[in-house]
């Protein structure tokens, strides 16, 4: 790779590669900028007042997809690392274990100052709790007289015993302090049982247990930690469902249920069901169906879809056939589209749940379910437009109004044109309303406009023909990683009279090899130039090139070769009248000759076609 690259490793040298990159996904670049900057949605990404110039108007953008951050002021960019080592005034290194710690994260503990080393100890402690209280609760429900009536409430769901393993499912029984004495005996701290979110405090200083009378879902997260737990009630009584509080190690928001037993599912399968509670989950992954998860009694967060993204873009909501059910699908659009992710849904029928549905019809009946899926826009769409008159104009606008936000949130260009059109048909507006109302929307701060990512008119206008046709060529390969095999198959990069955009090339080469797509975060940490480090960031944000990528490939590569040819027309064009000048007249007709072969080389150039 590039030096920059190497010379990031250098500094990391004590700390693994797949580290790094584990706590660069493991982290929210938004949640950890939102400690810093207040930041508003706009578009697909965020904006707030840059941190690192003084200014009024805000152009500080982070993009929670991408993993990056840019100023469209000060030139300021980078991933998370980046931004801590700006602001903290950190190393590398120092950024890296700062975030480490912040995600729960071991680092080898020789790098560790003492602060760190307490902190991740801490962390390390709250786990070997949590798993006491797993081990505590699932003795209860498999062996226990006390958890008799949850092993027959289990059996009357259909819950088999391999699976209660699998999910490590457990009762809490009804006593004050079952859990309490029963880690104290274990030599643990009721004061940590408490930090763990186990234990409730009283005024005295007492605890009690806050799970009583409950069927225990542990929570864990994909490194197969116990992060937390949920307990659902036996007999009447509220909070039918009951979770841990947040704590060091749990944060709702950033986990999803049953994620540790269905990611290699979900990624053999390339497709991952999201459904609303515990039991859906257990109940569809013990019929087979195993590629499911569930939020934690929360509402769809952009890192949750995130988190699946790892795994598969290919995503079906599956929610209750309530209202309640309805509404969640309704909320969880926007943080999907935020993502840049079109999922499906599938509504099930009047009464049912996937629970329900799975152990009256079956694995089979379920997966049928999937041919009638719907993309969950259009449902949207249609409970919108159904809340309105829309055979008057008020009704009209109104209507509209509601849709532009979820219009406005799409990434993918196609997707937004296909259903602005298909969203101004259905209400019987014209197509150019939908579009003025977005970009006046974008104007006031809630989208992004063309203009925000690109430099700036003048410093484009010094530039020449071909570092123009040349720029535009890494953009597409960055926003279009599918035409490298087209570059390199031309071999575009030998053309380019620009050094440090051929080097950026080669390296988004390498990495589309590599790594079988384009690593944003690790390409731009490659990028020594800080103006074309500014550059790129810019173009990172941009959506798309707005057409056919080889289409303007090919127009790219028409561009910087008749620049080439047309100024050895006229270095030749120079030369001839020179020898004519002095009556030469062997040097005539070779310059002549010339001028006549670049004549058909112009030709030629423009009947090279990459689109056939």
């Amino acid at each position: 790779m590039l030096d920059r690259i190497r010379k990031v490793k250098e500094l990391s040298r004590f700390i693994p590669d797949e580290k790094i990159v584990e706590i660069r996904d493991a982290t929210s670049i938004v949640e950890v900028i939102s400690g810093y900057v207040r930041l508003h949605k706009s578009g697909t990404n965020y904006r707030g007042l840059c941190p690192f110039h003084q200014e009024k108007t805000p152009s500080f953008f982070v993009s929670e997809a991408k993993k990056i951050f840019h100023c469209f002021g000060c030139g300021a960019s980078g991933d998370v690392f980046a931004f801590i080592m700006q602001y903290e005034k950190l190393s590398f290194q120092g950024a890296v274990r700062l975030l480490a710690q912040k995600q729960g994260i071991a680092l080898p503990e020789g790098e560790l100052t003492p602060l760190q080393r307490q902190q991740m100890n801490e962390r390390e402690e709250l786990y070997a709790i949590n798993k006491l209280a797993a081990q505590f609760y699932h003795e209860m429900l498999l062996h226990d007289r006390r958890g008799k009536k949850a092993r027959v409430y289990l059996q009357n769901r259909g819950i088999q015993s391999s699976t209660i393993t699998s999910f490590h499912l457990g009762f809490a029984p009804d006593g004050w302090q079952e859990l309490g004495n029963y880690l104290r005996s274990k030599k643990i701290s009721l004061d940590r049982a408490h930090k763990a979110g186990l234990l409730i405090s009283k005024e005295n200083q007492q605890y009690y247990d806050r799970f009583r009378q409950r069927i225990i879902f542990p929570l864990f997260n994909v490194a197969r930690h116990v992060i937390g737990f949920g307990g659902r009630v036996l007999d009447v009584g509220e909070p039918k469902y009951l979770n841990s509080p947040e704590s060091f190690i749990y944060n709702k928001r950033r986990h999803l249920y049953g994620l540790h037993v269905a990611s290699q599912f979900i990624a053999q399968q390339n497709l991952a069901f999201i459904v609303e509670g515990y039991f859906d989950v257990i109940s569809l992954h013990q019929a087979g169906i195993k590629y499911v998860v569930a939020p934690l009694g929360t509402a769809l967060t952009e890192q949750h879809i995130l988190m699946l993204k790892r795994y598969t873009s290919n995503i079906i909501t599956v929610f209750d056939a309530d209202s309640s059910g309805e509404k969640a699908m309704i909320r969880s659009l926007t943080p999907f589209l935020s993502c840049g992710v079109s999922p499906l849904m599938i509504l099930l029928p009047e009464g049912h749940d996937p629970d329900s549905f799975v152990r009256q019809y079956g694995a089979q009946a379920f997966i049928q379910l999937v041919d009638a899926a719907l993309p969950l826009i259009d449902f949207v769409a249609e409970q919108i437009i159904k809340k309105h008159q829309i055979s008057t104009p008020q009704g009209k606008i109104q209507a509209s109004d509601e849709l532009i936000p979820l219009l406005e949130n799409m990434s993918n260009e196609v997707e937004r044109d296909f259903y602005t059109q298909k969203i101004a048909s259905r209400l019987g507006i014209k197509e150019a309303y939908l579009l003025k109302k977005m970009g006046k929307a974008a104007e006031r701060g809630y989208g992004q406009t063309d203009k925000t990512a690109s430099p700036s008119a003048g410093a484009e206008e010094l530039r020449s023909v071909e570092e123009k046709a040349e720029r535009l060529i890494i953009e597409l390969m960055l926003l279009h990683p599918e035409i490298i095999p087209t570059v390199e198959e031309n071999d575009f990069l030998k053309e380019f009279t620009s050094v440090v955009l051929q080097e950026a090339g080669h390296t988004l080469c390498t990495m589309f090899h590599e790594r079988g797509g384009i690593d944003l975060p690790a390409f731009m940490q490659s990028i020594q130039d800080k103006e074309m480090h500014r550059y790129l960031s810019a173009v990172s944000f941009k959506e798309g090139c707005g057409g056919n990528p080889l289409k303007i490939l090919e127009d790219c590569v028409h561009r910087m070769r008749l620049q080439k040819l047309r100024r050895k027309r006229e270095e030749t064009k120079a030369l001839l009248k020179k020898a004519e000048d002095s009556h030469d007249e062997v040097s005539c007709q070779q310059f002549q000759l010339h001028y006549q072969q670049l004549i058909e080389e112009e030709k030629r150039i423009h009947q090279f076609r990459i689109i056939q």
